[in-house]
């Protein structure tokens, strides 16, 4: 009798793990001549924590200098680094990208099939924008509202908006001045990852060449 007890127990377990949700935090702010950038991600009911951080953005000599710096499971004590971000290092991660959707059967596909599935439960997006000018600067607003709308529409075309975005623009008159913030949270269920990993795999499998072009990849080699 104690035995069946344990298997259904593990299997409820099992099954309250597959229906938990995967839950993702973007944080990102632009003020001045700072740049922030936070990554949260949180699954398994925030047994599995990941930060990664970029907390500083500036130009260096040959492109911009990133300090980033990633906590795993709260820690507190983060691993910071300099990468600097040149023309060279975008074209070896487009090559990158470029070799893994080759290497893999129907990859953008499957991007798809499992962004779909995504909620987005939190969105906010405000600008603050001055030229100095009043004509100047409503022209300027006006401009970033429809690239906001544009950008809005095509990213909810494929994913789920399941709240009610907060998106303005402030102009700021009679100043210069260019301010953005933008926080969302969106989250996504454990069985839907897991799913989209397996088949991912199998994809890989399948392609000639695949297993040994993501471990090439992934190796940064």
């Amino acid at each position: 009798m104690i035995w069946i007890w344990l298997i259904s127990g593990i299997f409820l377990l099992f099954l309250f793990v597959l229906l938990s949700s995967v839950k993702i935090r973007i944080h990102y702010s632009h003020n001045d001549q700072d740049d922030h950038l936070t990554i949260k991600v949180k699954a398994l009911f925030g047994l599995i924590r990941f930060k990664y951080a970029v907390p500083v953005l500036q130009w260096g000599k040959h492109g911009i200098m990133a300090l980033t710096g990633k906590a795993i499971n709260k820690s507190a004590n983060a691993n910071l680094q300099e990468t600097e971000i040149t023309k060279d290092n975008v074209d070896a991660f487009f090559e990158r990208a470029k070799a893994i959707i080759e290497h893999t059967v129907h990859f953008k596909q499957l991007v798809k099939a499992v962004i779909v599935h995504v909620k987005c439960t939190e969105f906010h997006w405000i600008t603050r924008i001055g030229l100095g000018e009043a004509p100047e600067t409503a022209i300027a607003a006006g401009t970033v509202w429809a690239i906001k709308t544009s950008v809005l529409s095509y990213l909810f075309k494929f994913m789920h908006l399941a709240a009610n975005p907060s998106v303005s623009v402030q102009p700021q008159y009679n100043r210069f001045q260019f301010d953005t913030e933008i926080k969302t949270v969106m989250a996504i269920k454990m069985y839907r990852v897991l799913a989209g990993g397996v088949v991912l795999v199998i994809r890989i499998v399948r392609a000639r060449g695949g297993i040994r072009t993501w471990r090439k990849v992934l190796s940064g080699s």
